[in-house]
């Protein structure tokens, strides 16, 4: 299916069948139930509510508008409130909504005017994924609320039972929001225009913390556009992701906040599709979570597919063994066994869905725990990535992860290397999968040894129509014929064919004999571009004492 075109659309896909599935639809894809035990474990009661607090002074007078109460003393002349109510224990949102001040005399605020997005998409919080193991929050208010202000002193409070916090103090203004009004008379403008403005940080401090101030944001007639951040890509999908510096527009580095609560951080960007402003709150409700992947930024220049592979040669002879969509008790031991008498090395990606039975999850721990081996990953369900929503790439991902730790044991465990399925990407999928800093695999030599496979040991023209005559009844041939057109590099192979487990041997044959000598895809000096791709830091101290 396509992206979806529209926020309410979100939803709708956050809860396909797929994701349904997956049991838990946390923020950042994170679906494992060690996950939540680590909530439970470092965090508050799952019962624990904890209300967030954007508050809006729209005219910058601190003597109109509702006093609030916050932990660090009052926000004074708030004219608009946007409230999101977060469930801490479930990391999920109950509630978002914006309220206006109607009763200045007895600070009281209007009926709260729900978000568009109902029920709220369970990406909205996103556990560990903050600076500093913190809670990313992402709640959003559209820029019609705003009416007639094009400025605004902005305050942040954070109301949770054990504590509290503000980004303000009893001396300060808060810090300022801007809506720059732009005439854009031509498209053509406001292309360029969106390759050149960005949001700005400006820094200041407050008696209590420091903050950072200054959000532009391109707005045509009184707020319907904004140009800049496709807000769309980088927030409405849920993806999370290491924000450049000049996103950020307020910071709380001193820490003052009573222990169990703090806020660490707010972000901001504008989803012109919507005219919906979003912020993303970091949090930190105590100790800090721990996750088993870091955040990594994809930088720019990065390809939306994996072909070709990112070490692309040309190879003077190193063979990486790979084979996909295993394992499979009656062919993946006689693979195995046929790699250690040659003493090859060779990664396994491997599908979620086939570790489900003991002998599949006794397979897989098999494979990690040789030496000569490792394992990698190929999504859960093996679906054509390019057919899916943001939200069903992420429960692919996620669940195929967490379906590989379960088999191994290991709830620490970095994979290193995925594999698209189909070797179907687009940017979307392929920006899902770095954020959790995994290398995409590609491949250098073609093996197709699905189609002999599908052919009975032939590889028909009907579905191969290219293929070499001379090969069409020999596999290990065809793949001969690959190595000396590239020199070596990434082969695939697929564990689950009878007709692979009994060209292996050949296979090797040939390709030692021609010269080839076998590798780990883990080799820098081999496949250095796919290497640096790795985003992971080695498991973190939380982790140690986490059995299986």
């Amino acid at each position: 299916m396509a992206v979806p075109s529209d926020t309410a659309s979100f939803d709708e896909a956050q809860t396909s069948p797929g994701a349904r599935a997956s049991g838990i639809r946390g923020a950042g894809g994170v679906t494992t139930w060690l996950l939540i035990l680590l909530l439970l474990a470092a965090g508050p009661s799952a019962a624990q509510e904890a209300i967030l607090d954007v508050l809006f002074d729209l005219d910058r007078e601190a003597a109109t508008g509702c006093d609030v109460a916050t932990p660090e003393g009052p926000a004074p002349g708030i004219e608009l409130r946007l409230r999101t109510r977060v469930d801490v224990g479930a990391g999920t949102l109950t509630a978002i909504e914006h309220a206006d001040c109607i009763d200045e005399v007895g600070g009281v605020f209007g009926p709260g005017i729900q978000a568009s997005t109902a029920p709220l998409p369970g990406w909205s919080v996103s556990p560990g994924n903050g600076v500093e193991g913190s809670t990313l929050i992402e709640t959003h208010v559209p820029v019609s609320a705003f009416g007639a202000a094009r400025r605004a002193d902005v305050f942040v409070a954070l109301d949770v039972a054990g504590g509290g916090d503000a980004m303000s103090s009893a001396s300060a203004t808060g810090f300022e929001l801007s809506l720059v009004a732009l005439a854009v008379p031509t498209a053509g403008i406001l292309l360029l225009a969106g390759g050149l403005l960005g949001l700005v940080g400006i820094g200041t401090s407050f008696a209590g913390c420091r903050a950072a101030a200054l959000v532009w944001l391109a707005v045509v007639g009184g707020g319907a556009l904004a140009v800049g951040h496709d807000a769309r890509a980088l927030l409405g999908d849920g993806l999370h992701r290491a924000w450049p510096a000049g996103e950020r527009v307020a910071a709380d580095p001193a820490g003052d906040a009573p222990p169990g609560a703090d806020l660490l951080g707010l972000s901001s960007a504008f989803d012109p599709a919507t005219g919906e402003l979003w912020l993303r709150v970091d949090v930190s409700f105590g100790p800090a979570v721990c996750l088993d992947w870091g955040l990594v930024s994809a930088g720019s220049g990065y390809s939306c597919s994996q072909w070709p592979a990112l070490d692309p040669g040309p190879f003077t002879g190193p063979v990486a063994l790979t084979f996909d969509d295993g394992p499979n008790p009656a062919t993946t031991p006689q693979i195995l066994a046929t790699l250690r008498a040659w003493n090859a090395p060779a990664t396994f990606f491997m599908v979620g869905s086939k570790l489900t039975t003991p002998a599949e999850q006794a397979l897989a721990l098999e494979i990690h725990q040789d030496p000569l081996f490792r394992v990698a990953t190929h999504s859960v369900g093996h679906a054509n990535f390019t057919d899916l929503s943001p939200s069903e790439v992420e429960y692919e991902v996620d669940e195929g992860l967490a379906r590989v730790r379960a088999a191994i044991g290991d709830p620490c465990w970095f994979p290193a290397y995925f594999r698209f399925p189909f070797g179907a990407s687009d940017c979307t999928s392929m920006e899902i999968v770095r954020r959790r800093g995994l290398a995409v695999a590609g491949v250098n030599l073609h093996s197709l040894d699905w189609c002999y496979a599908a052919g009975g040991g032939s590889c028909p023209a009907s579905i191969a129509p290219n293929l070499e005559p001379e090969v069409v009844d020999d596999l290990p041939g065809k793949i001969l014929i690959e190595y000396e057109q590239h020199g070596g590099g990434i082969l695939i192979l697929h564990d689950i064919h009878p007709t692979t487990v009994d060209a292996l041997p050949s296979i090797l044959a040939d390709l030692q004999a021609a010269g080839a000598t076998f590798v780990d895809l883990s080799d820098p000096a081999v496949f250095p571009n796919l290497n640096a791709e790795i985003g992971a830091p080695e498991a973190p101290a939380c982790c140690v004492s986490v059995g299986p």
